[in-house]
């Protein structure tokens, strides 16, 4: 009797610990969110922005304003359009959404504490990899190279066949400068999608952006996902390199032209 009564309170116990922990996730996102608000509200007496992409364009706010970002851009004619403009007694949002507004068809929202622009085409698109679900993703004190690795092992078997790869193989994909982030990341996540995971590790390891590039007319892969393309380079993407995205510190500025 004594042993039923223990092991039912023990129960008790941890479900209230679940619950706890729970509750306890929610103030987090909440902070994040209204720390990204507040900084979007700041008016920024003079402030000057030249960029020979909307990628450029975009981390070098995040980096000058100091606000995460998730990047989902389609590299084209469009979006490859020069932004050489200067604001006087302007919000940070109001800077941000003026040079969106640049690039037809985009949309920029404040989801979880970060600043993402995507195609607006692509929010519900199920041929978008970024809206894959994961039932699971957990990195406990990890280094966001380390983590952004396995989370690419995680997808690319959910976007494309993948074949067993020889012993010793090198392994293609998410790519991060240096180990990335200020610190290592902590996340639990469960049932998110690949967007929302990209999102909590950026904020775990603090000063970073994630970014994910598509190739205009680039093909889909063998599972009938868009292909995502290389941020660095012009090179048609390689279905046996899929997923691919960067984890960019924001003390890192991306070129104003990419190689081909």
């Amino acid at each position: 009797m004594v042993v039923e009564m223990d092991f039912k309170s023990s129960i008790v116990m941890l479900v209230l610990i679940c619950e706890l922990f729970l509750l306890q996730q929610v103030p987090i996102f909440v902070d994040q969110q209204s720390a990204a608000l507040n900084k979007l509200d700041v008016v920024i007496t003079d402030y000057t922005l030249v960029s020979d992409s909307m990628a450029q364009a975009l981390t070098q706010m995040a980096r000058d304003f100091k606000l995460p970002m998730g990047i989902e851009w389609i590299r084209d004619a469009a979006t490859s359009y020069r932004v050489d403009r200067s604001w006087r007694h302007a919000k940070v949002y109001n800077i941000i959404q003026s040079v969106v507004n640049i690039y037809p068809g985009y949309e920029c929202r404040v989801i979880n504490g970060v600043v993402q622009v995507y195609p607006q085409r692509f929010e519900n698109d199920p041929s978008d990899l970024l809206n894959l679900r994961v039932s699971k993703f957990e990195s406990d004190q990890e280094w966001l190279a380390l983590a952004s690795n396995r989370l690419q092992l995680m997808v690319k078997p959910l976007i494309r066949h993948v074949e067993p790869a020889p012993p010793d193989s090198g392994e293609a994909g998410s790519f991060v400068i240096g180990m990335g982030g200020k610190r290592p990341v902590t996340v639990r996540l469960e049932d998110a999608n690949v967007r929302e995971i990209l999102s909590s590790l950026v904020l775990s390891a603090g000063e970073t952006n994630w970014i994910v590039t598509y190739s205009e007319d680039a093909p889909v892969t063998t599972k009938g996902y868009h292909q995502t393309a290389d941020l660095f380079s012009t090179a048609p993407p390689s279905d046996d390199h899929q997923p691919v995205w960067v984890l960019l510190p924001w003390a890192v500025s991306l070129p104003g032209r990419v190689r081909r």
